[in-house]
């Protein structure tokens, strides 16, 4: 094999890698952003539009590596939070409870 051979076998393969390592890097861009878009979906959380992950899917998803510790610990309190919020009764976007009628939107809609 010649120097030319070795040099060009080697960039290709300096250039697959690197081509790879973007793939991951996008695929993982566009999980986070499917997951930001899921967790704060919706105008009421209570909704099932805006229920988000659940913390059974949360640890699933930290376990695969999906997640880091400090992403999962900041969605847990946004699942933890919303769940909280709904049993109190108190909308957990404005703090405002709801009314039983009002449709939990502003203005009574």
């Amino acid at each position: 094999m010649s120097v030319a051979q070795a040099a060009g076998s080697s960039l290709f393969g300096l250039l697959l890698w690197i081509a790879l390592f973007g793939a991951v890097l996008i695929a993982g861009g566009y999980g986070l952003l499917a997951l930001r878009r899921r967790l704060v979906s919706g105008d009421e959380p209570g909704d099932a539009a805006g229920s988000g992950l659940s913390l059974h899917e949360l640890r699933e998803m930290h376990a695969r590596g999906a997640l880091s510790d400090e992403e999962f610990e900041r969605a847990k309190r946004v699942v933890v939070g919303q769940t909280a919020a709904r049993a109190s009764g108190v909308n957990p976007l404005t703090g405002v409870p709801r009314s039983e009628g009002g449709g939990g939107k502003p203005g009574g809609g």
